[in-house]
């Protein structure tokens, strides 16, 4: 498994394509607002390859010592192998010594995919990240904020967003109580 920065144009093109299907439109953000963001360094895009075959993709946020796992996905195909559990080892490892923090759906919501929501929570749980005791609300979509400490706040987590995607989109995350 080899976690690359997308820097081609055909790199980039499986990892928005990826993007598109396995994320629902209203948690994406603008994919060139990412690709510009990325060019100015307040965030990642990773190309994720195992034996030379596109495999994932992962899109990383960071502001100071705080690293967010805004995108994670692995490509059909590539699942249920331990593809996703090796990649997220990977970028774990490489933002190691930083507070690192994801978002997933709200897994106590009644929902289709419930139980899908709940095999995702403990594939984090299972590869070490911990719940950080916040829900936030991401453009009206309630997600529970995983991570590997508990010391971190709801106001650094916005933080992030703004300074990954500007004052627009962390104007619309909002804390769950």
């Amino acid at each position: 498994m080899e976690l690359k920065r997308a820097n081609t144009k055909e790199e980039r093109e499986n990892v928005k394509k990826l993007y598109l299907t396995a994320f629902p439109k209203e948690e994406r953000k603008p994919f060139d607002l990412i690709i510009e963001k990325q060019a100015e360094g307040g965030a990642d895009i990773f190309y994720l390859e195992d034996n030379g075959e596109f495999s994932g993709l992962a899109i990383p946020a960071m502001d100071k010592d705080i690293v967010l796992l805004v995108f994670f996905a692995i490509a059909d195909g590539k699942r249920g192998g331990g593809c996703g559990s090796k990649a997220l080892q990977m970028i774990m490892e490489k933002y190691k010594g930083k507070r690192f923090i994801l978002e997933i759906e709200d897994t106590t919501a009644d929902a289709e995919n419930k139980e899908q929501r709940i095999r995702r929570k403990n594939f984090y749980i299972k590869n070490g990240l911990i719940d950080t005791g916040f829900m936030i609300n991401i453009m009206g979509v309630d997600m529970e904020v995983l991570g590997n400490t508990t010391d971190i706040t709801f106001e650094e987590h916005r933080h992030v967003y703004e300074n990954a995607f500007g004052r627009e989109i962390s104007e619309k995350i909002r804390r769950v109580e």
